[in-house]
């Protein structure tokens, strides 16, 4: 319920911009849905809104631009659809509890 006013009295000013950090923790689904379907109409509507959130399906929800720090580093900025776009998924096999040496792996920088 304190998730739900806090949210309340932030947008009853109707502020031209938004900074939100994990704004729908604390939320129940449906009024989760609601609130991202208002940052939607919101965005839309000209008004920008700065979302912080671990929960990347919220984020595909509410984002065009998309950016990523590490230990406090911004590491990159990228409209959604480009990053989306260069993502791959990776299924890597473990032999006797180590990981099978390849090429990709050796180049992103992961243990082999």
């Amino acid at each position: 319920m304190r998730a739900k006013v806090s949210l309340a009295l932030a947008l009853a000013l109707d502020p031209p911009l938004l900074v939100l950090d994990e704004p729908t923790s604390g939320l129940d689904a449906l009024v989760r849905r609601e609130f991202l379907e208002s940052m939607v109409d919101r965005a839309a509507a000209g008004q920008t809104v700065f979302l912080s959130s671990h929960q990347i399906g919220e984020v595909e929800r509410v984002a065009d631009i998309v950016a990523i720090l590490r230990k406090g580093e911004l590491v990159l900025v990228e409209r959604l659809d480009d990053l989306k776009r260069q993502i791959r998924e990776l299924t890597v096999t473990m032999t006797d509890g180590q990981v099978v040496d390849t090429p990709f792996l050796r180049g992103c920088g992961a243990p082999t």
